[in-house]
């Protein structure tokens, strides 16, 4: 499709196309957590969660990530996923991440079964604004950091990808 300053953008993910996936089922699974629904509904392109200039675009940078527009963990994970399914592969969007300033470490488990790769990524908040829009600010001010984890399968398909706000 095209080429941003992190990789191959393959598609521009929407739910249509690219469902979101929680523990390797989509919404539409009896058994996923309906807590996604609604986050699923708010977001069901990748433009929807880009910055407002962004969104009619054919090419839209996704640099220009809207974290403002996250009422909550499960809207930022819906938009994630739109962002990593977007790109051709996974190391485009652990390029991504470290650009938006996450600390990114892999993990590869071969052994045992099942083989997942994990990705563990991030975000202290120390010395910075918050990447959320307040009404998230009672984690915020509670927290010492924001992370996100994917599991991918053999193929770095994404099985699931949640993230949180970490506090003592």
């Amino acid at each position: 499709m095209y080429e941003d300053q992190f990789g191959k953008v393959n598609t521009l993910s929407e739910e249509q196309y690219v469902p979101f996936k929680y523990q390797n089922k989509t919404i539409y699974n009896e058994h996923v957590s309906k807590k996604y629904k609604d986050s699923v509904r708010k977001f069901p392109t990748v433009q929807s969660c880009l910055d407002e200039e962004e969104q009619g675009k054919s090419k839209p940078d996704l640099h220009r990530f809207n974290w403002m527009a996250f009422s909550n963990t499960t809207d930022a994970d819906v938009c994630l996923f739109r962002i990593a399914t977007s790109y051709s592969d996974i190391e485009s969007f652990i390029k991504w991440l470290k650009h938006h300033g996450f600390d990114v470490s892999t993990i590869d488990k071969k052994d045992p079964w099942p083989k997942t790769n994990i990705v563990n990524a991030g975000r202290s908040h120390r010395g910075r604004k918050p990447l959320f829009k307040l009404g998230l600010d009672k984690l915020f001010k509670f927290s010492y950091s924001y992370t996100i984890q994917l599991h991918l399968d053999e193929n770095d398909n994404i099985l699931t990808l949640t993230s949180n706000f970490n506090s003592l």
